[in-house]
């Protein structure tokens, strides 16, 4: 197989809909192949054009959905696990991991140790949650981690989290797909409509580059709201 057969394979797959980063770990691949396996030298083959990342819209649900999939959720631990993921807008990685010393109750915020890029920074701990956290430790009582897996002292599995999002969705007939990562975006996008600085949801997201976080302003109702069309100006004035 040469440079060109490999080409015209990785387009091929691309028009079947394959994923940017799906494409770049099949040229990792057969780059590794050709020169470690096969011990090929030929710097041509090395050159294998990648595909370009795309650029899609995170999934925001309004601040209506949002109530109705939170309602949907009656078992108090599956009922926490969402109430936490929407109002402090954290990682499903970051609410597996949670563990008791770092909520402070007292100041209304969460300590996230080694989030994503092993940073650690400080996120809101809503007042809303705060009788179910008390509720759910009368009944769970859990040592180490908030959420716990099957096996006593393990954390939660991300794939359970999951589940229990998308049965929340299914029960609250919203209509739409949501993952329990929409949460997060909804938070912050929640938070830009409601008139919160930018930079400071960069920071309580945890995002390295506040090019990550405008993202919302595309996805922001009330944002795009205060935006006329220069016809709808046209037409008004000529009324």
């Amino acid at each position: 197989m040469d440079r060109k057969k490999i080409i015209n394979y990785l387009a091929s797959l691309t028009e079947l809909g394959l994923k940017s980063s799906s494409g770049h770990m099949i040229v990792n691949a057969l780059k590794y192949y050709y020169r470690h396996v096969l011990e090929w030298n030929d710097t041509e083959l090395w050159n294998i054009p990648r595909p370009k990342k795309e650029k899609t819209l995170p999934k925001v649900l309004s601040i209506e959905e949002c109530k109705r999939v939170l309602q949907a959720v009656e078992q108090p631990k599956h009922k926490l696990i969402l109430l936490v993921a929407y109002g402090s807008g954290l990682r499903v990685s970051e609410i597996c991991n949670l563990e008791w010393e770092h909520l402070d109750f007292d100041r209304h915020r969460i300590k996230i140790v080694e989030g994503k890029g092993k940073k650690d920074r400080y996120v809101m701990l809503p007042l809303a949650t705060l009788r179910y956290f008390e509720i759910y430790r009368g009944i769970y009582q859990t040592t180490k981690y908030v959420f716990e897996g099957q096996i006593k002292g393990e954390p939660y599995s991300t794939s359970s989290c999951g589940a229990i999002m998308r049965k929340a969705v299914k029960n609250s007939n919203i209509g739409k797909k949501a993952s329990i990562h929409t949460l997060r975006h909804s938070f912050a996008t929640h938070l830009l409509e409601g008139g919160t600085d930018i930079r400071f949801i960069q920071k309580l997201l945890g995002h390295s580059s506040i090019k990550t976080t405008t993202v919302y302003t595309h996805v922001s109702q009330k944002q795009n709201d205060r935006i006329e069309s220069p016809l709808d100006r046209i037409i008004r004035k000529n009324l």
